[in-house]
């Protein structure tokens, strides 16, 4: 069966351990280029459909006509892994994913709870609950000597690393504090895509003070300097799987820090593990 992603396939492997398991056909593509061939339409994030842009009232409505042709050959599928946008959730934002949400046939959940609160506010939909991937194959399992020679981390280093997109400033915090609480000599903490730190201290007169001193620059030096190897170990954008798989490899505790969530931040235990 033909599957249809409105969008391009991006940089995430998970459709890339779907399809090893899937008897299914996935096709990659912008959402006008449709076929009525296509059995079913699945969309992950409504966003994604417009290349992660806020789509305008005109591109919304474009959107309505092609779901309506969608609509009379296909089922539509939407998997719910936000309630919102993580950033910038806008009023055309909103329109889209309720667009999405009042057009689908079914919505798949990854867990319990992301399945009970969507039943309880559109019963009339059809609701799945699946298993997100383990990215089993995927990425590269180091051991963790070799993994902490590569990265220059001490062997007797107690290292904790918090794996996913730091997406808000109490995150940000959660992940600092508990490491800071750490009652270790020797630790390290690995964050692959930090909350970038912001300016906290915008005033009249600083672009005037720049000709003498950029306050902005030095403050921001300063917290590179302060959250640097080899205690801190922070990349700030998205990140080669190889490199991403060296880093989980070298760790001792994954730690989820997620405030508000869905089904981002779900952990999944083996049953060999029990």
């Amino acid at each position: 069966m033909n599957v249809f992603i409105p969008a391009l396939k991006d940089e995430n492997p998970f459709f890339d351990e779907i399809m090893l398991h899937s008897k299914h056909t996935y096709i990659f593509d912008i959402y006008k280029n449709y076929k009525p061939t296509y059995k079913v339409v699945l969309i992950h994030w409504p966003e994604q459909i417009f290349d992660w842009k806020e789509p305008s009232n005109d591109e919304l409505i474009e959107l309505e006509n092609a779901i309506d042709i969608w609509k009379q050959k296909s089922k539509i599928l939407y998997v719910v892994h936000n309630i919102e946008r993580h950033f910038g959730m806008t009023e055309n934002f909103r329109k889209l994913y309720q667009i999405i949400v009042d057009n689908c046939n079914t919505m798949i959940h990854m867990g319990n709870y992301s399945s009970n609160l969507f039943k309880e506010k559109y019963p009339s939909k059809k609701h799945q609950i699946i298993n997100h991937p383990l990215y089993q194959n995927s990425f590269t399992i180091f051991s963790k000597d070799e993994a902490r020679k590569k990265l220059n981390i001490s062997k007797d280093a107690v290292v904790i690393i918090a794996p996913g997109a730091i997406r808000n400033k109490e995150e940000s915090k959660l992940v600092l504090n508990a490491f800071r609480g750490l009652k270790t000599k020797s630790k390290v903490l690995i964050v692959p895509r930090m909350l970038p730190f912001e300016f906290p201290f915008e005033f009249k007169g600083r672009t005037f003070l720049k000709r003498i001193i950029d306050i902005k620059k030095y403050y921001l030096s300063f917290k590179d300097w302060q959250y640097k190897k080899p205690t801190y170990y922070f990349n700030y954008n998205f990140l080669e799987q190889d490199d991403l798989a060296l880093l989980m490899s070298a760790s001792d505790i994954v730690f989820i820090p997620r405030i508000k969530i869905l089904n981002s931040g779900n952990v999944f235990k083996s049953r060999k593990s029990y």
